[in-house]
């Protein structure tokens, strides 16, 4: 005689499991946030974007490819830090693809969370993984939230 697993159970279970890997995922992009502050965001940038990516940043013409997003990354590396915070995402049932969501901030270079930042966005990010099946940005999707203090027209 076979056992039978209740349907309730089996749900609960999936449902258990994509919790599990959306965390993994928001985790990721914690990290990668992490890194932009420790070690800059042109190093975060080249350990988690995919080779493949599209970079669509608000106000400028899609880039493609990791190097093509890299070089136009390279402006102003030295002089500012990237800050972000994951706010929520979703993991495809196929556990390959994924995104993630957040706010993100521009801050001179060494003042992160002090006073007000430079510029201030949301980005949306779609996860695929690697061969190795390591998660890496496909697609980084970037708008700014508008001007900041003190940098509004007076008209």
């Amino acid at each position: 005689m076979k056992s039978r697993i209740p349907l309730g159970v089996i749900t609960i279970l999936i449902v258990m499991s994509s919790l599990e890997a959306k965390e993994e995922l928001l985790a990721h992009d914690k990290a990668f946030a992490d890194l932009s502050l420790e070690k800059g965001y042109l190093v975060a940038f080249a350990a988690y974007l995919h080779p493949d990516v599209i970079m669509l940043s608000d106000g400028k013409l899609p880039t493609f490819g990791l190097s093509a997003a890299l070089d136009g990354l390279r402006s102003g590396a030295d002089d500012f830090d990237l800050a972000w915070v994951p706010q929520d995402g979703e993991i495809a049932r196929s556990d390959d693809m994924g995104y993630t969501w957040g706010y993100w901030e521009l801050w001179p270079k060494g003042k992160a969370g002090q006073g007000e930042a430079l510029v201030s966005g949301k980005y949306l990010n779609v996860w695929r993984r690697d061969a190795s099946g390591a998660w890496k940005v496909l697609v980084d999707i970037g708008n700014t939230n508008g001007p900041t203090k003190g940098s509004e027209s007076t008209e």
